[in-house]
């Protein structure tokens, strides 16, 4: 996605992708910003892990963390393998893997909500308004901002809209990235391939059935 045209208020607007020189430009922004955010106490993303532990929060535990990753990997390392005795026996750790896979990401809930209010957040917020502040611009090329310090002042919709829209570009990419990588997990590959066949009835009736059910289990959930 290279830029976003839009109307608002019947005026035509654009916003493009940022190109080499503006990202090059914000790296400078990035680290002014986050000295400037260590000098007035935030913390550092390498500091969330102790402070979790200091505070005590009950979200954090580096055992179950462990035995979740440690499971995951067995059940990876058969689903590359194919190492299930049945298409059923699969399925069910096809749905134990997601709902480990999950409990990571809950275990992870804390260090999330804390990493929003480090040093490192705070300068990619001003990365981002240097980003639409140089990338907004009306439908001839001109731009909206002179700087960001500029369209951080303004309090508009159309400031919001760029800004909406800024976020649709940046993070466009990393879902498609995401969706790819999500792809590739190994069990999403043997899902997919297993998925096939029993379309193309190459197991057993008996396991067909099992299979059709809970892949049905799983579109009702979805």
């Amino acid at each position: 996605m290279e830029e976003i045209k839009f109307t608002h208020d019947g005026v035509e607007y654009k916003i493009i992708k940022p190109t080499s020189k503006i990202r090059k430009e914000s790296d400078s922004v990035y680290a002014k910003a986050y000295r400037r955010a260590i000098a007035e106490g935030l913390f550092l993303e390498a500091e969330i892990d102790n402070i979790i532990k200091e505070r005590g929060i009950k979200a954090y535990n580096e055992k179950e963390r462990k035995e979740f990753e440690k499971e995951i990997k067995s059940l990876e390392g058969k689903f590359i393998t194919n190492s299930f005795a049945t298409l059923a026996e699969g399925y069910d750790a096809y749905d134990r893997i997601l709902a480990l896979r999950k409990a990571l990401e809950d275990l992870d809930k804390a260090k999330r909500e804390l990493s929003t209010q480090s040093a490192n957040i705070a300068a990619e917020n001003e990365r981002f308004s240097f980003f639409v502040a140089a990338c907004s611009l009306t439908k001839d090329g001109e731009k909206i901002w002179k700087n960001a310090d500029e369209y951080k002042e303004e309090i508009s919709d159309l400031a919001n809209k760029f800004a909406t829209e800024m976020i649709q570009i940046i993070y466009s990419g990393t879902q498609e990235l995401l969706a790819e990588l999500e792809k590739i997990r190994p069990e999403n590959i043997w899902f997919k391939d297993n998925a096939l066949q029993v379309d193309t009835q190459e197991v057993t009736k008996t396991e067909k059935d099992e299979s059709l059910t809970k892949k049905s289990k799983k579109t009702k959930k979805a």
